[in-house]
Parts: structure tokens; sequence; C-alpha cells
């Protein structure tokens, strides 16, 4: 398969568009996104034939979180109508990455630049953070490569003293409970050194979902801009969190989503779960009440 980024536009494709606009993802936040390209590339038929064939794709940058350098580049491959290999049912996946430069994990995407913000959306894949950030307007945007490059997710030394609040927008995994784990794992970690951390949770049933799916399936890109957020922070959770089948971790407080609406005040207490000794056994604790000077300061760093 071979892979050249050079060869890529930053105009976006008609199929790009039509691929985008399926997944109800922001064709405005991918046009002026600094990590984004556009064409065709060659992929091999996971058949008998293995033969060898162009697509149209979505590609996008991977750089190191530490040094900023390129590592290698992830696309999304599709056809003419923006249907993806994997829905055409020529290929089990329709992601594809090049060779990754070795000795720089974990990588990540800038979707939206955060040079001269002070509130950093984080989230696991291109497709949650550029239809997230379709509906946040304000802040930078950044994507994971994967749940693992999320737990590790850490600020580049030159981001750090400009960004006050790191805002992790966590996948929901009914079974495995990945997606709150390693925003959790992330958050604590992230907060020990010294950052705000906000962790959005999805509330939107028992199924496994992320943010695109919500944002998908409740049509919220239809919206125009200024509705969007509102709509969007009806699904986010900010009572108990979700009794999830993982190892044994202690949460600390989660910022309510009027960190980020910024319309009106958050409310002081909310639920808290808390991991006993046993794998995968969660038990409430009393209400976590949550000191007025901490929302305060959320408020400040969140603008």
């Amino acid at each position: 398969m071979k892979m050249d980024w050079n060869g890529l536009s930053k105009e976006m494709t008609m199929p790009a568009k039509k691929y985008a606009s399926r997944r109800h993802l922001s064709l405005e936040l991918l046009q002026n996104s600094p990590h984004v390209r556009y064409g065709e590339l060659s992929v091999t038929r996971h058949d008998a034939s293995k033969k060898e064939f162009k697509t149209p794709v979505l590609s996008s940058l991977l750089i190191s979180q530490k040094t900023l350098e390129p590592v290698g580049f992830q696309s999304a491959h599709f056809n003419d109508r923006g249907l993806t290999l994997k829905e055409e049912g020529i290929s089990k996946n329709y992601k594809f990455c090049s060779k990754f430069i070795t000795g720089l994990w974990p990588v990540m995407s800038i979707v939206r630049s955060p040079v001269g913000q002070d509130l950093i959306h984080v989230g696991e894949g291109l497709e949650t953070v550029a239809a997230v950030g379709g509906c946040i307007p304000k802040g930078g945007v950044i994507s994971t490569f994967s749940a693992d490059s999320l737990e590790k997710f850490s600020l580049p030394e030159k981001w750090r003293s400009q960004i006050k609040t790191i805002c992790i927008w966590a996948d929901f995994d009914a079974k495995s409970g990945t997606g709150a784990t390693v925003a959790m794992n992330a958050a604590q970690r992230l907060r020990f050194e010294g950052h705000n951390v906000i962790i959005m949770h999805p509330n939107y049933g028992t199924e496994s979902c992320d943010w695109a799916d919500i944002i998908k399936n409740e049509k919220i890109m239809a919206l125009p801009l200024e509705q969007r957020r509102d709509a969007l922070m009806r699904f986010a959770q900010v009572g108990k969190q979700p009794a999830i089948e993982v190892n044994p971790v202690v949460e600390a407080p989660i910022a309510t989503p009027a960190t980020i609406h910024n319309t009106g005040p958050a409310p002081v207490t909310q639920n808290v779960h808390y991991a006993n000794d046993t794998v995968g056994s969660y038990h409430e604790q009393d209400e976590y009440q949550t000191d007025q000077s901490d929302i305060e300061a959320y408020y400040a760093h969140a603008g």
C-alpha cells in the first residue's frame, strides 16, 4: 500500500465532503485543519486477487505529542459517494496507516490549532473530535490516534504556558469500559501535573457510543452553530459515572458541562463513583461536594 502525504491536497474533494457529511462531521473544521489532507491513495483488496486500486481519502497527519514532529499519517478510504470500503464490503477495514517513525509515541493530530487559546478539547479518533469541534467553537481540538495515545496524552512543552483547561471527550464502551478508563487515567495524571481537566462522558443509554454517534443520531450538526453546543450538552454525563467493568480507578470530581457551556452557574453537588479493591465492582459513596472556589476557577480558565 503506497502512501504519499506530499501528494495529497489541502482542498477538500467532493467524495471527502460526502464522506464527512454522511458522518455528520464539521466540513468547516476539516477544511481549516492544519493536519488534514485529501486526494487519492492506493489500497490492496483483502480478497484472493490482492489487487491494488486507488480510492478517495481523507487523511490526517500524525505527530509526536512530545516533539510535534511528523510520525506518519492515517487515511480513511471511501468511494465517490462517500461510502467506506467496509460499507461496500471490499474490506473489513477502511482506515489504513503509513509506516510510522519509531520512538515518537504517543501521537496525535491537530484538528483546530490551540495557538492563542487557553482551552483544548481532546478525543480518541478524528471523527469524534471533528464532530465535537463543530459544536464547540472555542478551543483547540486534538485527535489522538488511539485509546492508548489518549491515555498517555500530555501537553507539548510549548503549549503548557497558554493552555489552562483540558477537556477530554470520552467514549462509552459498554462491555470493556475502555473509553472511560483511559479518560480517567489521563485526567488523573494530568491533574497531578497541575492541569485543570474536565471529562465529558456520553449519557446516551446502555449501548456503546462515542460523541460522533450522538451528534449524528441527534442530527446536531444540522442545527445553527449557536444552538449546537446547547444540544450537545444535553447528553453530557454530569452525575454518576457509568458502572463499568474495568480495573479500579479512583476518579477525581468531574466539572459540569457549564464549564465549557459557560451560560449559567454550575450545580454544586455531583455524585461520584469510587472503585473498591475488586476488579469490575463499583459502589457508590457519599455525594462529593464540589468547592465553589473550584467551580469559579474552572469558569475563569474556560473563559
